[in-house]
């Protein structure tokens, strides 16, 4: 396996991320999703990217069973959408993405983009790493005033 595919970042938590990934984004067809997550998985790859916007979870949730690799060699990072950045429904989003995906846990679940809500989102965040569900929590797409606002 390449070098840099082992190199990891330390979060504020202490959980170790790759620094590089394999992105999914515009990846939705059947095949050529899961023989490209596996590929990249058997190639050394240990972190996927993806997001309940992207379709592509259950798909991807089947590659990394069949890699035969053990979850806790993988780094998966997920994201809420937009439309379900509520508090009830993030907190059922982060169920629904551990089910499609076929995981216990998530290590890095991110409120994708900020949008009036993002508060109550990010509190649902809250409950679900201190729930056990998620290992890191954060956000994508932020401006300074967003992340100002959140803290």
């Amino acid at each position: 396996m390449p070098k840099v595919l082992e190199q990891k970042l330390k979060l504020n938590n202490g959980t170790q991320i790759p620094i590089i990934g394999l992105g999914t984004y515009k990846l939705t067809d059947e095949q050529e999703t899961y023989h490209a997550v596996l590929t990249a998985l058997k190639n050394g790859y240990r972190h996927l990217d993806t997001a309940q916007y992207y379709g592509n979870e259950v798909i991807i949730g089947k590659a990394i069973k069949d890699s035969g690799i053990p979850r806790d060699e993988i780094f998966i990072t997920s994201k809420i959408w937009n439309s379900d950045h509520d508090y009830e429904k993030a907190l059922k989003q982060v169920d629904e993405m551990l089910e499609c995906l076929r995981l216990d846990y998530l290590d890095l679940c991110l409120i994708h983009w900020p949008t009036p809500k993002r508060l109550e989102c990010y509190r649902a965040l809250e409950e679900q790493y201190q729930a056990g569900k998620l290992k890191a929590i954060g956000v994508s797409n932020f401006e300074v005033s967003h992340l100002e606002a959140l803290l």
